[in-house]
């Protein structure tokens, strides 16, 4: 009987001793998990802190680089030669910011948006087209010859002062917003599409050139579906500090 109740004695010792055994290893792995868990939020943590520090220095170009070429209705677009490329879409584009439109389409594609392209390069002949087209359309609705060219111009840069003459900057889309009937509307800009656009352009060194609230910069009211090119680290800094290209322009020229 005595022995009986010894070995159950044991019997228990061991199943107790199994169980804080397992509890510990338990505290022990959550313990590790956690550990890890907060390494890699302070990593993410410090990488989010370093590139916001990044994007508030100004970065070491120049005016004079042809990324950071400025037209508008002051600087009108010179006469240089330029290498096009056509996109799959039929429109050209710099061949040197091919790569950069391709890196950003396939990030686009990751977070399930298709972005379509609706205009890339323009000569003058075509920008002069469109003016005449968006001003007859205005007239059509019952304005003036001069007030149909104003409101058009609210939109479409005079022609030789066109972004799209460049081959750096083009006109894209959601092709989801784009296949229900939507177009080149500022809403595009609260669009799924279009937040993604604005958040990632540029980290592919795309900027909103006519961004919301800088028409008195740009002279051109907002149009979220316009990217233009100027390079990863000064579009970084563009879009971080909310700047136009005409004020960033004058911090660098200013410095």
């Amino acid at each position: 009987m005595a022995k009986r109740i010894m070995v159950f004695f044991l019997s228990v010792l061991i199943i107790f001793a199994g169980m804080a055994f397992f509890a510990d290893e338990a505290r022990i792995t959550h313990t590790h998990q956690g550990n890890r868990q907060t390494n890699a939020e302070n990593n993410e943590e410090s990488a989010a802190k370093k590139k916001q520090a990044t994007n508030k220095k100004l970065p070491s170009v120049s005016v004079k680089d042809w990324e950071l070429m400025l037209v508008n209705k002051d600087n009108p677009a010179p006469d240089s030669s330029m290498e096009l490329v056509e996109l799959e879409s039929g429109y050209k584009i710099d061949k040197r910011i091919k790569t950069a439109y391709d890196n950003l389409l396939q990030a686009a594609l990751k977070s399930d948006i298709r972005l379509i392209v609706l205009s890339g390069y323009r000569s003058l002949q075509e920008q002069e087209a469109i003016l005449a087209t968006d001003t007859e359309d205005y007239m059509a609705q019952g304005y003036s010859e001069s007030e149909a060219k104003k409101k058009a111009l609210d939109y479409v840069a005079t022609p030789g002062c066109s972004e799209h003459q460049t081959g750096l900057a083009l006109d894209v889309l959601d092709d989801s917003w784009y296949q229900s009937g939507r177009g080149l509307e500022t809403d595009f800009g609260k669009s799924k599409g279009g937040k993604w656009l604005a958040a990632n352009c540029a980290d592919y060194g795309f900027i909103i050139r006519y961004p919301e609230g800088k028409e008195a910069q740009t002279g051109i009211k907002y149009e979220p579906w316009h990217i233009r090119y100027v390079g990863v680290e000064s579009a970084r800094y563009i879009m971080a500090n909310n700047l136009s290209l005409e004020e960033y322009i004058d911090q660098l020229k200013s410095r």
